[in-house]
């Protein structure tokens, strides 16, 4: 499962809208147990609106994670389980590092 969440936002939100988007896409894809998560950043909510066109047109199953205390602002995506060659497009991301 491949997690992006937005780089504009403090380092515990990214956190907790990592974990929202995260459980949101286990109950859609009945993940029952999920040996690897990788958790990406992306610069701001457009950023993360283009990726949700790229995860379409590969078709590529995911959930957009909306918060509400945030103006209702896309905050972080997180997908299906991701394997094989589909892997490939997410080399681009960066992975989220600390303050």
């Amino acid at each position: 499962m491949y997690v992006l969440v937005r780089r504009d936002l403090t380092t515990s939100q990214q956190a907790v809208q990592a974990i929202h988007a995260s459980l949101e896409a286990a109950r859609r894809f009945s993940i029952p147990r999920h040996e690897y998560v990788v958790l990406c950043a992306v610069r701001n909510e457009r950023q993360l609106l283009r990726w949700t066109h790229k995860l379409q047109q590969a078709g590529i199953g995911f959930c957009a994670f909306r918060e509400p205390d945030l103006g209702n602002e896309f905050t972080a995506i997180a997908t299906e389980p991701v394997v094989g060659e589909d892997r490939r497009l997410f080399r681009q991301l960066q992975l989220v590092k600390g303050d």
